[in-house]
Order: structure tokens, then sequence, then C-alpha cells
């Protein structure tokens, strides 16, 4: 990958970027008997972005990139905006919306087919607020997808490694709109800090061997990770505790009747992870030194990731997906090859 950029600034409140790159990349595949797939990509891109604050509390910054795909031989422009608004002294509120593309998925393309590229018109608007080491975020966007790559099949097999046995197009479509939230603590209490994060995510898409539009196996609704870490200055030790929740994943169920109200309509159990670590801070000489604890899963909680499925006579048994580990214990220690002073 290359990259150049340049900026000229006309004015303290007006400023020009442009800038071009180049990425090139291949992949090359051999399985048992089967011929060698293998392809190379190179796109080439433009871009520039027009940098404007009319006033101290307004900045706007329209930009423009056009990208070649030599594989494809495909050429598109992406117009993308964006604006940030300072709302108040701990305020501010920015709103951005653009065209991204992409190329179809490895597989598609080892396999020799040159679908078109994926389109998907992004919105998102944000508002926070910072203030004595707190910060609040809430954003909010919407994505709209276009020209996915669908392969018009008559049977959904979720193998991702599956032979194609249709010529894929860009019939495929969906969306995605959601909420996302962040607030971090480091002032409330002395040597506390802690924060929490919050995404709710409702997408549908018709694409891949989907037979109707559904969430993908990879979406969960809902995500909340609470983190928080404590320093205890007395024993130079650092604890850190992290509880990560997932609202069940869909899969697909061959038991059920492949119909639009069957299709992905079964959902995993939600997803628990509590996790705590130790960090002991040590000093020899001035060499720097740390000793490491971590605990995953502390609970030993059995979670699933989704299922496979075995014929059996008339019907399917089901195998769950599951960690190698349910739980994992590290320990380590850290030994700086440079002299460090106390402060730091």
């Amino acid at each position: 990958q290359y990259r150049i950029e340049g900026k000229d600034y006309f004015t303290s409140r007006l400023n020009l970027l442009l800038g071009s790159d180049i990425q090139s990349y291949g992949i090359s595949k051999t399985f048992s008997t089967y011929p060698k797939s293998e392809f190379s990509e190179t796109i080439m891109s433009g871009y520039t972005e027009l940098e404007w604050t009319p006033i101290n509390m307004i900045a706007i910054r329209p930009g423009l990139r056009y990208e070649h795909s030599t594989l494809l031989n495909k050429d598109e422009i992406a117009p993308r905006v964006s604006m940030a608004i300072k709302t108040g002294i701990h305020t501010q509120a920015s709103f951005a919306g653009g065209i991204f593309y992409q190329d179809a998925d490895n597989n598609y393309l080892l396999y020799g087919f040159r679908p078109d590229m994926q389109k998907a018109i992004h919105y998102i608007a944000n508002w926070q607020y910072s203030k004595d080491d707190r910060t609040l975020r809430i954003e909010a966007y919407y994505k709209k997808y276009e020209h996915l790559v669908w392969e018009h099949d008559t049977a959904f097999d979720p193998n991702s490694y599956r032979f194609f046995y249709t010529q894929p197009g860009n019939g495929g479509f969906g969306y995605a709109q959601g909420l996302e939230l962040f607030w971090r603590d480091k002032k409330t209490l002395k040597n506390l800090d802690y924060w929490i994060t919050y995404s709710y995510i409702d997408t549908r898409r018709l694409y891949s061997n989907f037979l109707y539009k559904a969430t993908p196996t990879f979406i969960a609704d809902h995500n909340l990770n609470l983190v928080g870490k404590y320093f205890v200055d007395k024993w130079q030790t650092n604890f850190s505790v992290t509880y990560s929740y997932a609202s069940g994943r869909p899969y697909f169920d061959p038991n059920k009747p492949l119909d639009q109200s069957n299709f992905l309509s079964e959902h995993t159990a939600p997803y628990n992870n509590l996790a705590i670590s130790v960090a002991y801070l040590h000093t020899f000489g001035r060499w720097f030194t740390v000793f490491y604890l971590s605990i995953d899963n502390v609970t030993n909680n059995h979670n699933i990731f989704g299922y496979r499925y075995i014929k059996s006579g008339n019907g399917y048994i089901q195998n769950p997906i599951v960690p190698a580990l349910y739980r994992s214990v590290f320990f380590g220690v850290n030994m700086s090859l440079t002299q460090f002073s106390k402060d730091e």
C-alpha cells in the first residue's frame, strides 16, 4: 500500500487536502486435487477534502473520492461530507454522510466471478459531552446497502467455504440502523477509571446465498461492556474487571420448514463473560517490571457461538460450536530493557 498526501492552508479557516493511494494484494489457494485458484487486485484511489471553519463554532468538511479496480475494471466516485458544531463549552455535535464501495468477498473472486463493487450509503449523527475526565457520547446511524453480491440459489448452505453452483450477481440489498452509547468516568473516585459501552443494531440483508432478507449470523442485536480499573498506590497494583454481554445470534436450523418465517429465525443463548486481571508494578533498581495475572470467563459460562448439523435419517443432528477452552488463565512477566526514572 502506498499513499501520498498534501495540504494547502489558504487561510487559518480554510484548507484543502489532496491525496492518492494504491492498494495491491493477491490470494492464491490450492485445495486437494482441485485446480489452483487465485486472483490479484490493485485499487487506485484519489481523494480530496476541503475543511472550512466559517465561525469558531462550526467546521465543515466536504470530500470526494475516486476509486478504480483493475480486477473488476470498474470506476466509482464517492462523495462524502462531515460537519461538527460546538453546542456548548463542553458539548459538541457532529454529522457525517457518504458513499463507500467494496469488492466482493474473496471467495467469489477466487472462483473467477467478477461482480461489480458493493455499495453502502452511510448517515451518522453524534453528540458528545466531555468535562473533568468524564465523557458521554451518543451516536445514531443508518446504512443502506446496494448492489450486494447475491447468488440467487434455491437452497441455503450456511457453510462459508461452500462451492458455488450459480453465477452471483449484484441484486442484493439491505440496511443497518442502530444506536451506540459510551460513558467514561475517571473523576468520581480517586484511582478508579470505569467505562460503559452499549450498542444496538437492527439490520436485514438479502445477499450471499440467502433465500430471504434476514439478519446475518454474525449480528448480535444488543452488546454491553462494563470495564473498571482501580489502582492501589500502596501496593503498586492495578485491578481490572470486565463484563461482556451479547444477545443471541441467529442461526439456520435445517430441521424446520424452509420458508420466510423460519429462515434464520433461531437464536443462540446470550453470550456472557466476566474477566478479571491483576497487574503488580515493581522495580529492580531502575528496571521496570510488571507481573500480570488474568482469568477469563471466571464464572465458567458455557457460551455457544452457533450450531452445525449432521444429516441423520430424515433429519439433522445439532452440534454446538463452542470455544476450545471455556476458561483460561494467563500469567506473565514484562521486564523493560530500558531504565526508567521513578516518575516515569
